[in-house]
Parts: structure tokens; sequence; C-alpha cells
């Protein structure tokens, strides 16, 4: 899926019942506005600010995200990793 768009990447992870994470947070920030102002649905978003966060520390937010977080939850959001502090 290297050359597809942006929207069919989500579309895929919303099929697959996954999140998607991504550093894009140009991009799809606006499709996921895009996508709630049409009416569809995403199975969630996390954008992360590239070359900000350490792996570790991205992983150790996205550990507390999904321990606090349902997949229900999730459907339909767009959520920061740095705010997972």
């Amino acid at each position: 899926m290297i050359e597809r768009p942006d929207e069919d990447h989500l579309r895929r992870a919303t099929q697959n019942g996954r999140v998607l994470f991504s550093y894009n947070a140009c991009d799809f920030c606006r499709i996921h506005r895009e996508f709630l102002a049409r009416g569809q649905t995403h199975a969630g978003l996390i954008i992360a600010p590239q070359q900000r966060l350490s792996t570790g520390d991205q992983m150790r937010f996205i550990l507390k995200l999904m321990a606090s977080t349902s997949a229900e939850d999730m459907r339909n959001q767009l959520e920061f990793l740095a705010n997972w502090r």
C-alpha cells in the first residue's frame, strides 16, 4: 500500500479493526475531520510527533493509552500520543 493515498490506509486499518498510528499529523488531522463530516467512521488514529519522542517513550505512551482506552472508545477518535505522557 506504499503508493496508496492516506485515506486508503485509514480505511484498510478500519476494515481490519485496527487503530492507525502515524507521524503525519497534517494529513491525518484533515482526513479525520473529512471522515466525520461525511459520516464515515474509522477505528481511531494515534498521531505522534516525528523525532520528538524516543521509541521507548512512544511504546510507553501507547501502552498507557491502550490500558485506559477501549477499542470502542477509540472509534472515530484522534489521539495525540504526547498527551499520554
